[in-house]
């Protein structure tokens, strides 16, 4: 006969599988582990649903009497019942390798559980590291060794799932030091506790693995009609009431804007905080923006009305600009995306003038630490868009009590030369680079597709905007464009040769060595320069495919040679190391979860 090991998936006596109750009623005897996880619904609901006994089995029957649990199962089928999946715990793998040593087959019959059940909450499962384990400390026993798997999961950029404790018929230390045998109530840990272990091991050890900024997500009752998910910072998860157990817990590594905009509907605070899976899928995105990404969520929702709005364009390096800025300095932010030439509505709407990035602030709070700075409705251009950021990541710094970022504008003789080279990119790099990439683009077929594309998950072109452009509008676009811009193949060789004589300047103030262009950090001129070349050296953004197949041979050409230039070489460096850093302190960067769309 078979030895089965059935899964029992996270909840109640219904996430069984119909593979798995046909074992279980067919079973003569039908065990139920009982220690390293448990049901959110008592034996009896089991038994009444499965039709059968079940034999609670705990940790003492399971690793010390296993031999009575797989008592007669060569002559009949015995069932063994896992919440969740049978591998989920190595108990179960010693248990399987028992039975086969025995001669007894053994079938397992997989389900749900926590390690992969966990996606649900948007961090997705190709990015988690090592699980791990943590336990109650006592006053003489404080294990700290996840420390270190948490500290190399987040240098690789990975998510950390931690698995808390659960203490089920554990007999406590000091009666079994008078040799007696007497049980500790059922004890389950709570997100809380969690959070206050792990920041005491972070104090102990000092290591700079995590902190209480560093994004996490709470979970309680998986999979469960009333499951809870919130995504926040350590310290605001710390003042979190999950409800009952049980509760999981991951500390997030680097984030895809993906997970960005999927976390948001959890977020402490917002609107969507602490709902289900299930909600979000029914109401769609309820918008905000998770605090580590800096911003680029899709609009809607309570939480999206405070925030400022970001109007944008598809095939922009202006916007780009301002998006990596917002990003970097942790700017929260949502993402208003219209098609090329219905974005001047959009923006003269807002208060500002014609052109994109425009930011379109809300109304400044009343509260003198509300952790913003008053400003005027609308924000016209990318350069003013990233001296605003700048002044907000100071003002909440200030409110949070730390130190601020290294600012993108820095003070004195140095920040002269900043500005001064925003503005020598902006008014020569950026209009050149976008003559000269639209002269080879815009009779590409692929150019009103990009236009059109969304820019980052949940941000789309409004439909009818995108139909006009798709139905005939687009032709009409294009002869104003070629008029309004100068696209030509006469503007596009000038452009080309501007683009030249820029890349040559960067390049002479990169010659002594220096690793930025003012000096030793990173600031908006690296920043401004990095964003407006990204056409010309082929990086993909927003909605700019990069070096992609539809580009022009002679174009193509045109890019390998500035990739090839030292300054091309620069800009491309600044993309692989600087676009994915969020600043959150003093200390500069902190593994980013900035977008790179």
């Amino acid at each position: 006969m078979v030895f089965y090991i059935v899964g029992l998936g996270l909840a109640d006596e219904r996430d069984i599988t119909v593979k798995g109750l046909d074992a279980v009623r067919g079973s003569q005897r039908v065990y139920l582990e009982a220690y390293t996880s448990l049901l959110l619904v008592p034996k009896e609901k089991l038994e009444e649903f499965y039709g059968k006994e079940v034999i609670v089995a705990d940790r003492e029957m399971v690793e010390m009497e296993a031999d009575k649990i797989l008592e007669g199962a060569g002559e009949a089928d015995v069932s063994f019942l896992v919440v969740g999946d049978p591998f989920g715990a190595t108990t179960h793998t010693d248990l399987e390798l028992r039975a086969r040593s025995a001669g007894i087959p053994v079938k397992v019959i997989h389900n749900a559980s926590i390690m992969n059940a966990i996606g649900a909450c948007g961090l997705q499962l190709y990015r988690f590291g090592e699980a791990i384990s943590i336990v109650f400390f006592t006053d003489t026993w404080r294990p700290d060794s996840f420390y270190d798997r948490i500290a190399a999961n987040r240098r690789a950029g990975l998510h950390t799932l931690c698995l808390l404790d659960i203490k089920v018929k554990e007999p406590s230390l000091e009666c079994l030091a008078r040799g007696k045998k007497v049980y500790e109530p059922p004890r389950f840990m709570s997100v809380n506790t969690a959070v206050e272990q792990l920041l005491e091991v972070e104090a102990k050890r000092g290591g700079g693995a995590y902190g209480p900024d560093t994004l996490a997500v709470g979970v309680a009752r998986l999979g469960s009609d009333s499951q809870r998910i919130v995504a926040g910072t350590l310290a605001q998860l710390a003042d979190v009431d999950f409800g009952a157990p049980l509760h999981s817990l991951v500390i997030a590594g680097d984030t895809h804007p993906i997970e960005d905009e999927y976390l948001a509907q959890f977020w402490a605070g917002s609107g969507g905080a602490g709902g289900s899976s299930d909600g979000a899928a029914a109401g769609g995105s309820s918008g905000g923006v998770v605090e580590r990404a800096g911003g680029g969520g899709g609009g809607g929702g309570a939480a999206a009305a405070t925030l400022p709005v970001l109007i944008t364009m598809g095939l922009s390096h202006f916007v780009e600009k301002a998006r990596w800025g917002l990003q970097r300095l942790g700017v929260p932010y949502v993402e208003e995306v219209h098609a090329p030439g219905f974005h001047g509505f959009a923006v003269r709407a807002a208060g500002g003038r014609r052109s994109v990035p425009c930011l379109r602030l809300p109304t400044p709070p009343t509260d003198a630490d509300a952790g913003t700075l008053p400003g005027p409705r609308c924000l016209d251009g990318s350069t003013s868009i990233l001296r605003w950021a700048d002044e907000q990541a100071a003002a909440a710094a200030s409110v949070e009590g730390r130190a601020p970022s290294p600012p993108l504008f820095p003070p004195g003789a140095e920040g002269a030369e900043v500005e001064r080279l925003c503005t020598e990119f902006d008014r020569r790099l950026g209009p050149a680079v976008r003559r000269w990439a639209y002269s080879h683009l815009l009779y590409t077929p692929s150019i009103a597709t990009a236009m059109t594309a969304s820019p980052a998950p949940g941000v789309n072109v409004p439909t009818l905007e995108w139909l006009a452009l798709r139905c005939g509008g687009w032709l009409l676009l294009r002869s104003l464009m070629q008029s309004g811009l100068h696209i030509t193949p006469e503007g596009g060789a000038a452009g080309l040769q501007t683009i030249h004589h820029v890349f040559d300047d960067v390049a002479d103030l990169l010659a002594d060595g220096r690793r930025y262009l003012t000096g030793d950090r990173f600031t908006a001129a690296d920043l401004t320069f990095a964003a407006l070349a990204a056409p010309a050296v082929g990086q993909p953004y927003g909605t700019a495919p990069g070096l992609g197949p539809d580009m022009p041979p002679t174009m193509r050409a045109q890019v390998e040679a500035l990739r090839g230039h030292p300054a091309g070489q620069f800009a491309l460096r600044l993309w692989a190391a600087e676009r994915d850093v969020v600043l959150r302190g003093p200390d500069g960067p902190v593994a980013g979860a900035a977008a790179r769309y």
